[in-house]
């Protein structure tokens, strides 16, 4: 059987036996809490899908103060921008808790895609939109309120970018703590807490501690009426 990182839209339309041989190229890894899965300044060796936890990239300066850029969860990737771009790593990749990912070399996971040229055109489509994303929540930043970057923000998680297309209610395995969805927002943390309050009104998010789901169908639409004014 399949782990769901192979779910995602990368893979779309690549038979699931094949999928099997490009998981048995892969190496299973575990990384404790704070461990660093790579550096920044460091030549990449290949991609990773997050099977279990989660991952914070971030970049920090001379002074060590960080910027958190994005969090990674359980059937997401990391390392693909600086595979393709054959450049250095620009941020740092450490495991917020014990987690565990699937590593696929460069090469394996090169001559794969050369055998699949339909991910490539999957990779680029994923690429634009978290550039869209990246761009759109630049200006949301500077113009919109804070539910709608939080919103936006949401809409990048993995489960929510691998869920099938009649799928309403995702399951989130992994919650975002609120304190790092502020940082990352660039928000203090009450703030936070009060435009989470609000998608939760909405009925966009729904659940506790541990056990957090996302409509993504409002969660869409509350995006869109945000785009249109």
């Amino acid at each position: 059987m399949l782990d769901p990182i192979f779910a995602y839209r990368w893979f779309d339309g690549v038979p699931p036996g094949d999928l099997q041989q490009l998981a048995a190229a892969g190496v299973q890894r575990s990384y404790a809490s704070n461990a660093a899965l790579y550096c920044a300044g460091e030549q990449p060796r290949g991609v990773y899908g997050v099977l279990g936890g989660n991952f914070k990239i971030a970049l920090s300066n001379r002074e060590g103060q960080e910027a958190t850029v994005t969090v990674i969860g359980a059937g997401g990737w990391l390392g693909e921008a600086a595979l393709f771009e054959g450049a250095p790593y620009l941020a740092n990749c450490t495991a917020l808790r014990a987690s565990q990912v699937l590593f696929l070399p460069r090469e394996s996971f090169l001559a794969f895609c050369d055998r699949w040229p339909v991910i490539y055109r999957n990779l680029l489509q994923d690429a634009s939109v978290k550039l869209k994303q990246a761009c759109w929540m630049s200006l949301q930043n500077k113009l919109q309120s804070p539910e709608v970057r939080l919103a936006y923000r949401l809409q990048l998680l993995p489960e929510l970018l691998a869920a099938e297309p009649g799928q309403e209610w995702i399951s989130l395995t992994d919650r975002l703590s609120h304190e790092l969805l502020a940082q990352m927002l660039g928000l203090s943390r009450p703030r936070l807490s009060q435009a989470m309050k609000v998608l939760e009104l909405d009925g966009i998010v729904k659940g506790g501690h541990g056990h957090q789901s996302i409509n993504r169908v409002r969660l869409a639409q509350y995006c869109k009426q945000a785009e249109n004014g």
